[in-house]
């Protein structure tokens, strides 16, 4: 069975975002669709997001010297479940729906703290002599993202950081399927807006049919 990771962050209602609008539109397609796959729904607003700090890095130091996590104090191994948590879940996963906003250029904070979370060296990566080796191969992503100006979002001069982030940490884990559905022009556009979420629409309900 097909496990999806539908990951959204948004503090607002449904009817107020406009990227989880159309989001939800794309899930009510894939549903019926693929309708023996199994959806997670994980709104990372309401979930306590681990952070890759001075503590987390010690225990990291830890780990890469050889200590075993068994013989970690009781609070650093609480610290480290937290990221398998997250990053098991992760890795159970066949597809993945992004849905966020645009923020000031990038992604909102707790989406970018959930990817660090779980790129993880050995679970979703690994390294050898020749570098880094992504593990979440044959696996594909979406990225759904609405923003109030207007981007290129695949070109290497792209303003639109956030997704190429997204794309490049993807790509950094083994993942190299990224589609993306952008909701732009939002405040440019304003007399247009209706129009601009019909379109995005219209494209998600198309490739729900076949991602």
């Amino acid at each position: 069975m097909t496990t999806v990771l539908y990951i959204t962050e948004h503090n607002q209602k449904e009817r107020k975002s406009i990227s989880s609008w159309v989001g939800e539109r794309f899930l009510r397609e894939y549903k019926k669709s693929h309708p023996e796959d199994k959806i997670i729904t994980i709104n990372l607003s309401k979930e306590n997001i681990p952070s890759i700090d001075n503590e987390f890095v010690d225990i990291f130091n830890k780990l890469k010297c050889g200590i075993q996590p068994s013989d970690l104090t009781t609070s650093e191994q609480n610290i480290i479940s937290k990221f398998n948590k997250f990053a098991d879940q992760f890795i159970s996963a066949d597809k993945y729906i992004f849905v966020n906003p645009m923020f000031n250029h990038f992604l909102p904070n707790k989406l970018k703290a959930y990817l660090d979370a779980i790129s993880m060296i050995g679970k979703t990566i690994k390294f050898n002599s020749n570098g880094p080796i992504g593990l979440l191969k044959e696996k594909k992503a979406l990225h759904i993202q609405s923003s109030g100006g207007v981007y290129k979002h695949n070109d290497i001069e792209s303003s639109d950081f956030g997704h190429k982030y997204l794309k490049y940490i993807m790509n950094f884990l083994g993942t190299e399927t990224i589609d993306g559905i952008f909701i732009d022009g939002l405040d440019v556009y304003k007399d247009k807006r209706d129009y601009l979420k019909k379109q995005a629409s219209k494209k998600a309900i198309e490739l729900a049919k076949t991602f």
